[in-house]
């Protein structure tokens, strides 16, 4: 339901349904230290449009999931090219963010502050996509 969401016109539907699949990402992970490729998989889309698009106040909750899927899905991620190659685009665009000082967003504050900077840095620094 909250996938349907990601593209509607109405800002509050398309916040709470990505603050939805982010909740659904870290119950997930949370459950066990390595997340299999079924849920992984499953999740995953979802997770990548949910960081897509404008920045908000309180998108920082998706950027947490997304650090805690790759944490915990690496199994996944690494057996899949595509994925890892969207996870490092993905990466790169939110670190990119957070060197732009002119831009001081709800994403830059959080980048510049907590744990999806430096496991930003971590997935610009590897090459995951080879």
């Amino acid at each position: 339901m909250a996938e349907e969401h990601l593209d509607s016109p109405q800002w509050a539907l398309k916040h709470t349904a990505a603050r939805s699949i982010a909740d659904a990402t870290m119950a997930v992970a949370s459950m066990t230290g390595d997340m299999d490729s079924t849920n992984a998989a499953t999740l995953w889309p979802r997770l990548e449009r949910a960081l897509g698009g404008k920045t908000w106040e309180g998108k920082e909750v998706v950027l947490y999931a997304f650090a805690k899927f790759v944490e915990t899905s690496s199994k996944y991620w690494l057996a899949e090219q595509d994925v890892a190659k969207a996870i490092e685009k993905v990466s790169k665009h939110w670190q990119a963010l957070s060197n732009h000082d002119r831009d001081v967003t709800v994403a830059v504050k959080l980048a510049r502050g907590c744990r999806v900077a430096k496991f930003c840095g971590f997935v610009a620094d590897t090459d995951v996509a080879t």
